[in-house]
């Protein structure tokens, strides 16, 4: 019985201390000294978390965002790039047909010059590396009406003409050529009606300039008269532009004159073409 009690006694005092407890916290709870205390613990827990948790969990994300802008945006700079170098590109192709164009206005312009001639469109096939100015091929031949000794023209002047010609190609020889094949009967305009006859007989790369040896000397040649083929020694038609006259030299009596003449075509940039023929 003494043990019961005693049991019941402790009871007693635990059950009374926890009351006590309860009372005095809720006493303490309304003081200022609590609510402050409250407070610090309060605010410490809070930074402990927002310094463990909150802010590495918001500059991660962070992170993750600006990573995937700066992806987004280097995958935007990528693609751009590519488009800018297409453009350039593109520009260039533009302007390549662009020239093309003009080229092939000014071939079919001069059937509008040479009507008493039959003139067959062809194109420039591949150039001799060693003579790059001097001699080429065509891609257009003898199943296109083009005969050995035709001659060959560009909107700007006298170019040459074929000396081997098969089925669907033939070869061209230059007046730049300074050989048999390059050498052109001229005459130049003195007046209306009135011509100084000549051969054109070699070319000058130092100059850029056409020698033309005047079977006539009696003749007063200027600057800037126009010079045309003949027509004499068969070889080309007459009225094909040759150039202008740029200078004269006064050679002695059995010499003659020398007359150097400039053309206008560009022996180096030829593509568009055509093939005169008589009618």
């Amino acid at each position: 019985m003494k043990k019961k009690r005693t049991f019941r006694q402790y009871m007693a005092v635990f059950i009374i201390t926890i009351l006590v407890a309860f009372l005095s916290l809720g006493l303490i709870k309304q003081t200022s000294f609590y609510e402050k205390s409250d407070r610090k613990v309060f605010g410490f827990v809070s930074m402990i978390r927002y310094g463990l948790i909150d802010y590495p969990v918001q500059t991660a994300s962070s992170i993750f965002k600006d990573v995937s802008k700066m992806w987004h945006v280097r995958y935007d700079n990528d693609y751009l790039r590519k488009q800018i170098a297409y453009s350039h590109q593109w520009q260039t192709r533009v302007n390549e047909l662009e020239n093309e164009i003009n080229e092939l206005k000014d071939v079919l312009g001069i059937q509008e010059v040479y009507t008493d001639m039959t003139l067959i469109p062809t194109k420039v096939k591949a150039r001799s590396l060693e003579k790059w100015d001097q001699s080429f091929t065509i891609d257009s031949g003898s199943a296109d009406g083009i005969d050995l000794g035709d001659g060959i023209i560009s909107p700007y002047g006298l170019v040459g003409k074929v000396i081997s010609v098969s089925e669907e190609e033939a070869v061209i020889s230059t007046i730049l050529a300074n050989n048999d094949n390059s050498q052109v009967s001229v005459k130049i305009e003195i007046s209306k009606g009135t011509y100084a006859q000549g051969i054109l007989s070699s070319y000058d790369y130092n100059t850029d300039l056409f020698s033309v040896k005047l079977l006539d000397t009696s003749f007063g040649i200027a600057q800037e008269m126009k010079v045309t083929s003949s027509g004499l020694g068969g070889v080309y038609p007459a009225g094909l532009l040759v150039g202008q006259v740029d200078s004269i030299k006064q050679g002695s009596d059995t010499l003659g004159s020398i007359v150097y003449v400039k053309s206008n075509v560009n022996f180096n940039g030829l593509k568009y073409l055509s093939v005169v023929k008589n009618k």
